[in-house]
């Protein structure tokens, strides 16, 4: 076992008053079957662990969590720890803390222990916290504390995932819709605006819509397109411009394309249908 541990210096206690105090941080490395264990009376701090590197286990009042790169697991003051590898190394990083409101922040956040996916204890922070954890500077100390509570704050639970991308992709849909007209509309310019990368745009719109984003450009403006030719008397290249085709030439090669006539042979067919269509019935 390596154990990469940076503890607060015992002289800093309660100073300056705060709700948090960062107690150590540390990086811990076991081999495959290799087990590490702390009793209950030496944890009088809350503690959160990164999965980093393999795959280990945790237990907790009898039952075992398996933790992967990413996954974040969480333990209170009093609570006895043990991690078993399984992997042939598998390192965790943790940060510990105590003070008046340690655990009852951890709670008040409502996470579940175990939280996949969450990403990981990132090199620059994890440095920043061992390099610091032993100042005695009051400045650091209430710095330090902030960053605790920005660490908890800012921990992904496993159900916000799925909100977030909802959002993401309710906020790219309406972005589409409400901009229809514009010419520059295309996977850059939104995720320009939603400033998200291209592939996670494109991987969370196929997941929840079914098609890409350009696709969905592409359906939208032709609905629109046969809205505006069926209920307008709109020309044909004002219709152009509402779908958002900066050259009539395109817009008509993408009706052909996609309707199989030009724009007026559409319009003219599907009135002249209504035209002669009985009354009464549906056909």
């Amino acid at each position: 076992m390596f154990n990469d541990c940076y503890s607060r210096t015992q002289e800093i206690l309660r100073e300056p008053p705060l709700p948090l105090y960062l107690f150590s941080v540390g990086e811990k490395t076991l081999s495959a079957g290799e087990t590490s264990e702390m009793g209950v009376l030496k944890n009088p701090f809350a503690e959160i662990i990164w999965g980093m590197e393999g795959v280990g286990e945790l237990t907790l009042f009898g039952e075992t969590f398996r933790i992967h790169p990413g996954d974040v697991f969480f333990y209170l003051p009093g609570e006895a720890h043990r991690h078993h590898a399984l992997s042939e190394t598998w390192v965790t990083r943790w940060i510990a803390f105590d003070g008046p409101l340690a655990e009852a922040c951890l709670l008040s956040c409502r996470y579940p222990r175990h939280q996949s996916g969450c990403g990981k204890l990132e090199d620059g922070l994890f440095d920043d916290l061992k390099t610091s954890i032993a100042d005695a500077d009051l400045f650091q100390i209430r710095r330090l504390s902030g960053i605790l509570c920005q660490i908890l704050t800012n921990l992904c639970p496993d159900s916000a995932a799925p909100r977030r991308s909802a959002l993401l992709v309710k906020q790219c849909m309406e972005l589409i819709r409400s901009r229809l007209a514009d010419r520059n509309l295309d996977l850059e310019f939104i995720c320009d605006n939603l400033k998200v990368s291209r592939s996670t745009l494109t991987r969370l719109f196929r997941e929840k819509i079914g098609t890409t984003p350009g696709r969905y450009i592409q359906d939208r403006r032709l609905q629109e397109a046969q809205s505006l030719l069926l209920g307008t008397s709109l020309s044909v290249g004002g219709i152009a411009e509402r779908c958002g085709f900066p050259e009539l030439t395109s817009f008509i090669r993408f009706i052909r394309r996609n309707l199989g006539c030009s724009p007026l042979a559409y319009r003219e067919k599907h009135l002249k249908n209504q035209k002669f269509r009985i009354p009464g019935t549906n056909g």
